[in-house]
C-alpha cells in the first residue's frame, strides 16, 4: 500500500501545526512527522496554574 500526500509538514510545533492545519483545510493530504511522541506532556499549564493559585 502506498500513501500518496500532497504536503509534508517537518516538525509538529506551533507553526508546523498551523501549516499542516491550514493545508487540510483547503483539501490537502497532510502528514505531519515530528522526532517526538503525542500527546506531549506541557508542563508549562501545570507550574502556570500553581503560580495562578499562589496568588
Amino acid at each position: 500500500m502506498v500513501n500518496i500526500y500532497d504536503a509534508i509538514v517537518i516538525g509538529a510545533g506551533p507553526s508546523g501545526s498551523i501549516a499542516a492545519y491550514i493545508a487540510a483545510r483547503l483539501g490537502l493530504r497532510v502528514l505531519v512527522l515530528d522526532r517526538f511522541r503525542f500527546p506531549r506532556v506541557k508542563l508549562w499549564g501545570w507550574f502556570n496554574a500553581e503560580v495562578c493559585d499562589s496568588t
